[in-house]
């Protein structure tokens, strides 16, 4: 198997209460886009949902406003699906730089019932909007924030290429979860759904005790990614640092609207592999002690190192001090997270806003 390295660039009518700590933010997305005019400057904008609109119950609506004066640019309601709406879009979309020239140059989106769209972004607005997965009829309800995250990894073919995966998490009225994770590959015609995606919700004893089997990564890597479902409900956005996947989770139903949690939660830190799902650490899943959710986040210590910590407000309470990236060795080779790579991951992050980019 040949030598691979993720180049991390990360960004970013209710039947059920979504605990504040999952949450979209109700602002809108800023970003830059091109002039309309040949060598004039780059436009601040702000691209607004149902959300950031107030208007949870509409139908899907994704409206472009110049940040300066709040004139409207341009407005997608029609969608290309029957009858041309689609459910409301809570869920913060993610803005794409391609070309880490500052100017945004697509957004992705998901509505409520689990339709993904890709909307390129050019001088004068949103293009057509392309349905690249069909989540919907899963009984989840999407309005926890889409990530992005960019990657340098292995192709079908074997080479490295760079590489979209879109970060989507959901949870359903019984408040269990879905974690998914979608390789957009522009050159796919068909709209992907869970079944092209690899169930990854448990993994074998074999794989446990010796890595991955060959078989089933080559599969993966052709695969359109991963899927993790969860008999629990999520208490944190995700977040991925140096390939791994770090997300909370608690007995479902025992978690309130504000993330106090339950005397019986039994609140569990997940780390997942970002290319398989499979084990960074000698487990997936280990139980910490919280009485409340909030933010995870990375962070240096006292001591000069890097730790995993979770901050609600002014607090914070460390979670992994002993934090580990993917290598370049092998599919589950792994190695420290170093204080020394810090500033270098983070200068990774300066080239335009984003969302957890280390």
């Amino acid at each position: 198997m040949s030598g691979w390295r993720a180049l991390l660039f990360s960004f970013l009518g209710l039947c059920f209460p979504l605990q504040a700590c999952l949450q979209s933010a109700a602002e809108p997305v800023n970003t830059v886009l091109a002039a309309t005019i040949l060598g004039a400057e780059p436009r601040q904008v702000v691209i607004h949902n149902n959300l950031s609109l107030a208007t949870p119950t509409a139908a899907g609506v994704l409206a472009l406003y110049n940040a300066n004066n709040l004139q409207l640019l341009d407005q997608l309601q029609q969608w290309p699906v029957t009858g041309g709406q689609i459910g409301a879009i809570l869920a913060q979309p993610a803005v794409l730089d391609s070309n880490y020239d500052g100017i945004a140059d697509a957004v992705y989106l998901i509505d409520a019932a689990g339709l993904l769209w890709f909307v390129g972004l050019g001088r004068s607005g949103f293009a057509a909007a392309e349905l690249i997965a069909d989540f919907s009829g899963l009984g989840y309800r999407f309005e926890q924030p889409l990530q992005l995250i960019k990657t340098r990894a292995p192709a079908p073919s074997g080479q490295l290429q760079y590489q979209i995966t879109l970060l989507l998490t959901a949870s359903d009225s019984q408040q269990t979860s879905i974690v998914i994770a979608l390789k957009h590959r522009p050159q796919r015609a068909a709209v992907a759904v869970l079944s092209d995606l690899t169930d990854r919700s448990s993994i074998a004893a074999e794989e446990q005790r010796h890595g991955i089997d060959e078989q089933l990564w080559m599969a993966m890597q052709q695969s359109s990614g991963w899927y993790v479902r969860l008999p629990r409900q999520l208490i944190s956005k995700p977040q991925v640092y140096a390939g791994v996947v770090y997300l909370l989770s608690a007995k479902a139903g025992t978690a309130d609207s504000d993330c106090t949690l339950a005397a019986d939660a039994s609140p569990l830190l997940h780390a997942l592999h970002l290319h398989h799902a499979g084990l960074v650490y000698t487990q997936r899943a280990r139980q910490v002690a919280l009485q409340q959710s909030g933010e995870l986040a990375l962070e240096q210590s006292e001591n000069g190192g890097l730790q995993l910590v979770l901050q609600r407000g002014e607090l914070t309470q460390s979670l992994e001090t002993e934090l580990q990236a993917i290598s370049s060795e092998c599919a589950d080779c792994t190695e420290p997270l170093t204080a020394a790579q810090f500033p270098q991951l983070i200068r990774l992050a300066t080239f335009q806003t984003e969302y957890g980019a280390h």
